[in-house]
Formats: C-alpha cells, sequence, structure tokens
C-alpha cells in the first residue's frame, strides 16, 4: 500500500496550543491498493444447493458472490441487503441470513419478496418465496394429502418436536432430488414412495461412506442425517438441534399416540413406512423402527435401505 506523508509546519507554532488551534498540519494520505481481481463487473446473490423458498418460521442463508474482471470473490459479509416491497413476511439477520415469518395462505403475492444485494454501487436483484413449513395442526393426514401442499406434519411432545416424513413438493422447493445409489451427496433421497404417497424415503450411505468408519463415527453424514442437518441450519420452525429420533423416543411417541387416539392404521400418520432411528448397533447393521403399535421393534436394515425419517428438535 502507497503511504504519502506530508508534514507542514507552519512558523511560530507550538506542540500544543498552536495544534489545537489547526495552525500545524499533518496529514496523511492513503491511495488504496487496488484489487488484485480487477475491477467488479456484477455481484449474484446466491440460495443453497437451489433452494427455490425458505419454509415459514425459518431460516435461509445467502450468498453474495462478487464477480470480477479476473476472478470471483465472497462478499455475503460486506454487502448490504435490503427489502424492497413495502410489505414483507421476511427479515434479515444479523450475518445476512433471511429469516421468514408466517406462510400467508392468500396467494403468491403476499408471499414473495424482492431484495436487493449491493457492494460498491453494483447492485443484484432476487425474490425471495415463503413456503409452508409445519402443516396447520387442526389439518388431518387426510386433508394434508388432499391438499397437496408444500407443508410437513409434526407433533409436539415431551418437550420436542417430531417432523414426520416429507412429500415430494416440500422436498423441490428446498433444491433436493432423488438419488438412489451408493455414494449419494448433498441435497439428495432415494425414491419417492409412490405416485399415490409421494413421500421421501432416506439411505443412510453416501459418498465416502464405509461401514466400519461409519459406526466409529468417521464418516460423512448419509442421506437421512444430512435431512436433519439441513433443518438445523435453517433454524426449522424457529427450533434448534434437530437429529434423527432414538428408537426409544419412537417407542413413546407411537404409545403416546394410542393413549390419545392419535395413530391411523395403527402406527402413526404416515401410512406403513419403517422409519429409522439413530442406533448404531455393533452388529454391522442399522435398525428401524416398524411403524405399527402392535410390533413395535427394530428391525435390522443395510445402510442402503430406503426408510422413512423422523427428526426430531432439542
Amino acid at each position: 500500500m502507497l503511504i504519502v506523508l506530508i508534514g507542514i509546519v507552519l512558523a511560530g507554532c507550538s506542540d500544543k496550543e498552536d495544534a489545537i488551534c489547526g495552525r500545524c498540519i499533518n496529514l496523511t494520505l492513503r491511495a488504496e491498493e487496488p484489487n488484485a481481481l480487477g475491477n467488479l463487473v456484477e455481484i449474484k446473490i446466491l440460495p443453497p444447493e437451489g433452494q427455490l423458498s425458505v419454509p415459514a418460521n425459518s431460516k435461509m442463508k445467502l450468498r453474495i458472490i462478487g464477480v470480477y474482471e479476473n476472478g470471483e470473490e465472497d462478499l455475503t459479509e460486506q454487502a448490504e441487503l435490503r427489502i424492497l416491497d413495502n410489505v414483507s413476511n421476511i427479515t434479515f439477520t444479523e450475518d445476512n441470513q433471511v429469516q421468514a415469518g408466517v406462510w400467508d395462505p392468500s396467494g403468491a403475492s403476499y408471499n414473495n419478496t424482492r431484495i436487493e444485494a449491493e457492494f460498491e454501487g453494483i447492485k443484484a436483484e432476487l425474490i425471495v418465496n415463503v413456503m409452508e413449513g409445519v402443516c396447520d395442526k387442526a389439518l388431518t393426514l387426510a386433508q394434508v394429502e388432499s391438499l397437496d401442499g408444500t407443508c410437513v406434519m409434526s407433533h409436539s411432545y415431551d418437550g420436542k418436536e417430531y417432523l414426520f416424513v416429507p412429500r415430494k413438493k416440500f422436498m423441490d422447493r428446498l433444491g433436493y432430488t432423488a438419488s438412489n445409489i451408493e455414494e449419494n451427496e448433498g441435497r439428495t433421497y432415494a425414491i419417492i414412495h409412490n405416485d399415490s404417497y409421494p413421500y421421501a424415503l432416506f439411505r443412510r450411505d453416501g459418498k465416502g461412506i464405509t461401514l466400519e468408519n461409519y459406526e466409529n463415527e468417521n464418516n460423512p453424514y448419509g442421506q437421512a442425517e444430512r435431512y436433519c442437518n439441513d433443518l438445523v441450519k435453517m433454524s426449522f420452525n424457529n427450533k434448534d438441534g434437530w437429529k434423527m429420533s432414538t428408537f426409544e423416543e419412537l417407542e413413546e411417541l407411537i404409545f403416546h399416540h394410542e393413549n390419545n387416539n392419535l395413530l391411523i392404521s395403527g402406527g402413526l400418520p404416515l401410512d406403513y413406512f419403517s422409519i429409522w432411528n439413530s442406533d448404531k448397533p455393533p452388529s454391522g447393521l442399522l435398525y428401524g423402527f416398524l411403524n405399527n403399535v402392535n410390533n413395535v421393534e427394530k428391525v435390522p436394515h443395510y445402510l442402503s435401505s430406503r426408510h422413512a425419517i423422523l427428526c426430531r428438535s432439542e
């Protein structure tokens, strides 16, 4: 950095009094070092991994990328974000995350907000869509399936919120795609159950995972764990600590449903799917939970098996 120091000393100027009067002047001029990437051409606002919407009462981390003549630079912490619409159901957090409010059933125009990012006079715009998050508690499973929206059913019990298996539309809006292969990675699930019951089913394997290392916690997360971790990043439904349910938690949950006449076809409200639980037995197999109150048991599964997932909050 080039520093130019100019000292001007006026005759008869003392150290203190005249300096206060402004008769002695010391000026330090700093010439800014040019950016090695050249001039800023444009900036881009990027949601995470193709995410199209942010669920109601949840967060979405945006990245602001500066495109220069000779490369790119992350400007997320430097760019200024602002909301352009007079009425909006989103705000910004201190670290430039989008915080969604309540989803408005009135229509798309109420759930779309224009935002703008600016850095060094260069601007970019993006429309942020707020989608349904947790389904209205008053809706039954049949009503949720009939409406065919993007919400996910949940149930609060013992201070925790249990999020039931998501439907395809919910996963699509979060940028998830199907990947029924061992080396799956990113925002993926294994398959959709079928057209009549478009629920996402998950594997427990993924790119770089081996069973031996998996049991020793030395691997990247598999599909089911990655989904719960994404809920953590979003602070989904304004909750923290989302993780896979244990077998004991699922057992308590299904008996709680039985005692309160909430069972559907003898199980939790997600049909007859077997449910992954977080247990990691030493036998080399992982366990699922059979969703039937009359036959509650651990069912051994391979990592590549495809089952439902119930994430729960802290």
